[in-house]
């Protein structure tokens, strides 16, 4: 059984040398397995470790618990990767994976490409995923803080549908120009997926 919100099918092989280069967390240590939950050299993947050192369990959390341990002593860790040649390399985090009408998107692509647009504020940018009951798919979200001196909002906004659609192939549900300050970072100092994901969801964000 996998964990919850967990694709059933990740993407077979990571992107091209051409599309984006990963770099090589290293072999794992002595005494510490690593492996892929998607079975194969380059198949990307949870990825999944086995240690004498790993802990028992989350404090006060059952429920984490009885996800990431598995009765073998395997850990889940949330995180996407592959291997190669015996190296890892760490592709992203699960729970930030985008699965729209069945094809997984790295938020990380589409960040970098409404990133690249004059006008948007450099970091602070952030792409998600929100349910579409009706669709019975993720659609993708883009919260945007523009630079101060904007003078067309709108246009900008116009401007990111127009570039992820070209660049990606992708149709965006929505392009929130956010406050300057606005999103939600993480304790890493980047902008929050999950956390700006609740904000937009909540009607927190957005509104220029």
């Amino acid at each position: 059984m996998r964990p919850a919100g967990m694709p059933s099918s990740l993407s077979a092989t990571p992107p091209s040398a051409e599309d984006k280069v990963f770099a090589s967390s290293g072999i794992p240590i002595a005494g510490c397995e690593v492996r892929i939950s998607q079975r194969g050299e380059r198949r990307i993947g949870e990825i999944e470790i086995r240690s004498p050192s790993l802990f028992e369990a989350y404090v006060a959390n059952p429920e984490a618990t009885a996800v990431s341990r598995m009765d073998d002593g395997w850990f889940r860790t949330g995180d996407l990767g592959y291997l190669a040649e015996g190296e890892l390399f760490v592709t992203g985090r699960l729970k930030d994976l985008i699965i729209h009408r069945g094809t997984n998107l790295y938020p990380e692509d589409i960040e970098e490409v409404v990133a690249s647009i004059p006008g948007c504020r450099a970091g602070r940018v952030v792409a998600f995923g929100i349910t579409s009951e009706q669709l019975g798919t993720e659609e993708v979200v883009v919260c945007v803080e523009p630079e101060p001196d904007l003078e067309d909002p709108r246009a900008l906004a116009v401007r990111i549908r127009q570039e992820v659609a070209l660049r990606l192939s992708l149709g965006l549900k929505d392009v929130a120009l956010c406050e300057p300050g606005s999103l939600l970072k993480s304790t890493s100092g980047k902008p929050s997926r999950s956390g700006n994901r609740e904000a937009y969801a909540s009607g927190r964000l957005g509104g220029r």
